[in-house]
């Protein structure tokens, strides 16, 4: 493996890091009045002095936002060949499906959430024990025409040829759902009256002394005892609603990407959360998961945890709640399946090799 980075140095600290004749030196390009920006192999001299001086000097007084690093990994033949399991960088698509209607159900505040708050007078948690309810909504014209692609919420979204070629092949570990492609704006309650288990819920909660004007009744729908028959609601709702739909469909189709199989887990020497490279810095550990700001390394995981899945996650959460942006598992698949890709050119995705220890 062969690791090059990328790095934005703000000019302020280029001495520092770079030496005394670094205006003179064509190995650093100039971006403007206060960017520099240099390239190498990561551990090299000037990256290990980065580092140290990020640390040691910069980040304890000006934090995170003088630099800005990104790593490109390559590989041989050989060491491609050889392994087993392959990290996911999928296309990151401007938006959230929640702004559509996707229902999540309010995260549950945990006393160990340390996510804090945002604002001050509003308690933030961090929505690893929030789920998604029913189908996802978006607008097909509103996503780019790639195989693979990320939304805000963390979701994965894929075309239908790829949706195709993992349900024909065979492959273990995820579930493919259809996408409900509407404009309809997130503020939009569901028509619960026009489908049958949706008329159950209203009658049952009827019975109990609720309407379905009551801010009670929809937190009374995503409890336990109710959440499957809301469930089965909101896709039932997602039938009826095509079912009136003009015959023509969209010219391109896609799906949700859920994975089903058991996580995998980080192992050492993942670096996690390093704040040389930036980014988000959220850590939370509560009893619905444990969240890291950001994938800093090569991937390794315990070989123990894989059960032979295909499409698989990490257990670690990265990124952080912040918006309409929430938490996300890394996407890893088998060999098996990266041959499948990459034989039927899956577009713009881009793959790692996982480590397993």
């Amino acid at each position: 493996m062969k690791e090059i980075y990328d790095l934005c140095l703000n000019a302020q600290y280029a001495e520092l890091v770079l030496g005394s004749d670094w205006k003179t030196n064509p190995q650093y390009e100039r971006l403007s009045d206060e960017l520099v920006r240099v390239t190498g192999v990561v551990g090299d001299e000037v990256y290990t002095r980065a580092r140290s001086a990020f640390q040691e000097f910069i980040q304890p007084r000006e934090g995170t936002r003088w630099y800005g690093c990104r790593i490109e990994r390559t590989y041989t033949k050989k060491e491609i060949d050889a392994a087993e399991l392959f990290l996911v960088r999928s296309f990151y698509q401007y938006g959230a499906a929640k702004e559509y209607g996707t229902w999540y159900t309010d995260a549950p505040q945990s006393p160990d959430c340390g996510i804090g708050e945002w604002p001050k007078l509003r308690p933030l948690t961090c929505a690893l024990g929030s789920r998604q309810v029913g189908p996802m909504h978006y607008p097909f014209g509103k996503l780019t025409k790639r195989d693979l692609i990320s939304l805000w919420g963390g979701e994965t979204v894929i075309s239908e040829r790829l949706a195709k070629l993992i349900d024909d092949g065979g492959f273990r570990g995820g579930k493919i759902e259809p996408i409900w492609n509407t404009a309809r704006g997130a503020k939009a309650l569901p028509a619960l009256s026009d489908t049958p288990s949706g008329a159950e819920l209203i009658s049952r909660a009827e019975s109990l002394g609720m309407k379905v004007s009551d801010r009670q009744f929809w937190s009374w729908l995503e409890s336990k005892e109710q959440l499957p028959a809301f469930d089965r609601a909101l896709w039932q709702e997602k039938t009826l609603a095509e079912q009136k739909r003009p015959t023509a469909t969209a010219p391109h189709n896609y799906f949700q990407l859920k994975v089903e199989s058991s996580p995998l887990a980080v192992a050492e020497p993942t670096v996690l959360a390093d704040p040389f490279f930036g980014g988000l810095q959220h850590h939370c550990k509560c009893e619905f998961g444990e969240i890291h700001g950001r994938l800093c390394s090569c991937l390794y995981v315990e070989r123990s945890s894989w059960n032979g899945a295909d499409i698989c996650r990490t257990d670690l959460f990265f990124g952080g709640r912040q918006g309409l942006f929430r938490p996300y598992r890394q996407l890893i698949v088998s060999k098996k399946l990266f041959d499948a890709m990459k034989a039927n050119k899956v577009t713009k995705a881009q793959f790692e090799i996982v480590e397993l220890v």
